[in-house]
C-alpha cells in the first residue's frame, strides 16, 4: 500500500514538474515574441522618427545657413542674425521635444498630464503642417471653437497626434484630388468633461472595413506606408485616457476624431 502511494506521488510530482516546464518554456516563448515584436516596432518607429525630425532639422540647417550667408556677405544686421539664431533653437529644441516624447512612449511611461490649451496645440500641429500642405496644393484650415476649458495634456505628443492624422490626409489628397482640397482641424466642446478634436479631408475615404483596421499596427493603405503612425496615435490618446476614431465623411474623404479630458473644477479658457 506504501509502495502504491509513494508511486502515486511520484507520477503527481512529476506531472506537476512537466507542467510547470511547459509553463516555463510558454513564458519563455512569450517573452522572446515580446521581444521580437518590440525589435520590429522599434525599427519602424525609428523609420517614423526619421519623418518627424525632417522638418525641425530642415528648418534648423536653413536658418544657420541663412546666417553664415549674411556673414560671409559682409552684409547683415545684428537683430535679423539673432532673430534667425532664435528660430533656429526653436526649432532643436522641438526636435528634442520630439525625441522625448518618443522616448517616453518606448519607456510606456504615463504622459505629463499638464493644463494645457487644446486650440494653441492644434494650431502649432496646423502651423507645421501648412508647408508641407503648400507644396502639395492642398490647404490646411484651423477652426478653433472659443471659450474651451483646458484640457490636461502633454501637448508635443498631442501636436503629433494632429500632426501625424494631418500628413497621412495629404499624402492621400495629393495622390487623388487634381484641383487640390481641405483639411480642416477644428475643436469643440465634447461630452461633459471631454473636448474634442477633428480632423476632416475631402480625400478618397477609407474602404468599408478600413475604420477599424487603420489603428492596427502595419496595417496601411499606402503602398510605401508603415502602418504605425495611427497606431500610436491611438496609444497616445488611449494614455491621455480619451478615445480616437474616424467615420467616412457624406460626401468624400474622412474625419478622424479624438478627446481629451478636460480640468475638473479649472476654469481657465482658451483665448
Amino acid at each position: 500500500e506504501e509502495r502504491r502511494l509513494l508511486t502515486a506521488i511520484a507520477e503527481r510530482l512529476g506531472k506537476i514538474l512537466e507542467r510547470h516546464q511547459v509553463q516555463e518554456q510558454l513564458n519563455q516563448h512569450r517573452e522572446e515574441l515580446a521581444r521580437v515584436s518590440r525589435l520590429s516596432t522599434m525599427g519602424e518607429m525609428a523609420s517614423s522618427l526619421a519623418h518627424e525630425l525632417n522638418q525641425p532639422l530642415a528648418a534648423v540647417a536653413n536658418y544657420v545657413r541663412g546666417c553664415q550667408r549674411r556673414l560671409t556677405s559682409g552684409a547683415w544686421n545684428q537683430d535679423d542674425l539673432v532673430q534667425a539664431l532664435a528660430e533656429a533653437g526653436n526649432q532643436a529644441e522641438r526636435a528634442g521635444q520630439i525625441l522625448g516624447a518618443l522616448r517616453d512612449f518606448v519607456a510606456k511611461r504615463e504622459p505629463r498630464r499638464v493644463p494645457a490649451d487644446i486650440n494653441k496645440i492644434a494650431e502649432t500641429a496646423v502651423d507645421l503642417a501648412t508647408t508641407e500642405a503648400r507644396v502639395r496644393g492642398i490647404a490646411v484650415r484651423f477652426a478653433p471653437a472659443q471659450g474651451l476649458p483646458l484640457v490636461l495634456a502633454d501637448a508635443v505628443q498631442i501636436e503629433q497626434v494632429v500632426l501625424n492624422i494631418v500628413r497621412n490626409a495629404l499624402e492621400a489628397m495629393s495622390k487623388t484630388c487634381s484641383n487640390g482640397g481641405e483639411v480642416v482641424v477644428g475643436t469643440a466642446a465634447g461630452k461633459p468633461g471631454e473636448v474634442e478634436i477633428a480632423i476632416s479631408d475631402s480625400g478618397p475615404g477609407l474602404p468599408a472595413d478600413a475604420t477599424e483596421k487603420v489603428f492596427d499596427t502595419f496595417y496601411t493603405t499606402k503602398p510605401e506606408g508603415m502602418g504605425i503612425g495611427l497606431s500610436i496615435s491611438r496609444s497616445i490618446i488611449e494614455a491621455h485616457r480619451g478615445r480616437l476614431w474616424v467615420t467616412s465623411n457624406d460626401d468624400r474623404g474622412a474625419t478622424f476624431r479624438f478627446t481629451l479630458q478636460t480640468c475638473h473644477g479649472d476654469h481657465g479658457h482658451a483665448v
